[in-house]
């Protein structure tokens, strides 16, 4: 069966049906990291996070909904004392809101990874938003206005250094997947974060904002943007136009970013998604592909790791 919405409204569901949920936690329960902290009877500790929305928009609350996550174990054998401080690894998600079980998965594989998951609600809403007239209704002001996201992004990472004593935002990274990407790469490209060290972009949306065209003075303010940035993009994504990408390359390089795109060839939206695997699905240009999916997490992590071991 198609994985289609049966219900029209925002709820408490954490995947579009049981269908996708299945498929979902078929992809965490076979996750390799995963499999070890469990394997050496480790915990996956989560807690909500809920703060202050710096400004409301139609369809938000005056509330944000994040959530964050780590373990006591990691797949490397690892024991961590209760209140030893980690990196923080924001997770950005996509159109549907964090509130959702493809979210839970990749946060329990950076925990797994010895990483704090911090999953930020950029909608301010308390439930993952099914209904795509919603959606884009929640969406549109936030479009208008880019630097919202990157301003409720912030504040997720006050809520968490203020309520979490393991996440040291000292050592931030951030990765997102697709509207998750965007946010992403308009964090590291507004230069107010210095402690970002590392993105990541899945399927992400990819263009040259002119809020994030080079300028001198806010430069000079920050400095130089040092996040080193990896953008996955498939390569038969119909939602970038060949013009959106130049123009995005064209912005990183003149922001003086260390980027790097990998580009698979052939390869539609949504691609690290198990669940996009139906005709319905193909025919609207997402696809799951597991050599990309597998690829482009696998860079991720090991890049985490270089940059993060022994600081």
């Amino acid at each position: 069966e198609d994985c289609k919405d049966s219900n029209a409204q925002a709820s408490v569901r954490t995947s579009l049906n049981e269908q996708c949920a299945a498929l979902i936690r078929n992809a965490e329960s076979s996750d390799p990291d995963i499999k070890t902290v469990r394997s050496m009877k480790g915990e996956f500790i989560e807690m909500p996070l809920v703060y202050p929305n710096p400004k409301k928009t139609p369809g938000s609350t005056s509330m944000l909904y994040g959530r964050i996550m780590w373990s006591n174990v990691g797949a490397d054998g690892r024991l961590y004392v209760p209140k030893e401080k980690r990196p923080v690894v924001i997770v950005v998600h996509t159109a549907v809101g964090q509130q959702e079980d493809f979210i839970t998965w990749r946060m329990k594989s950076l925990a797994a990874n010895g990483y704090v998951a911090l999953a930020v609600d950029i909608f301010g809403t308390p439930h993952a938003i099914w209904d795509p007239k919603l959606g884009k209704e929640i969406r549109a002001p936030l479009y208008e206005n880019r630097k919202l996201m990157v301003d409720r992004l912030k504040a997720g990472i006050k809520a968490a250094s203020e309520q979490v004593v393991q996440a040291d935002v000292s050592r931030l990274a951030i990765i997102g997947f697709c509207f998750g990407g965007m946010v992403a790469l308009d964090t590291v490209k507004s230069c107010r974060f210095p402690h970002i060290k590392v993105a990541s972009s899945f399927h992400g949306i990819l263009d040259a904002h002119p809020l994030y065209n080079r300028n001198e003075e806010k430069l000079a303010k920050f400095g130089e943007v040092q996040t080193k940035a990896l953008v996955f993009h498939g390569g038969s994504d119909p939602f970038i136009s060949k013009e959106n990408k130049e123009a995005f390359r064209r912005q990183m390089d003149s922001l003086g970013i260390p980027w790097q795109m990998r580009e698979f060839h052939g390869v539609k939206h949504a691609f690290t998604r198990p669940e996009k695997i139906t005709e319905t699905d193909f025919a609207n240009g997402f696809g799951y592909n597991e050599e990309a999916a597998t690829q482009s997490w696998e860079e991720t992590i090991a890049l985490l790791k270089q940059t993060f071991d022994g600081l």
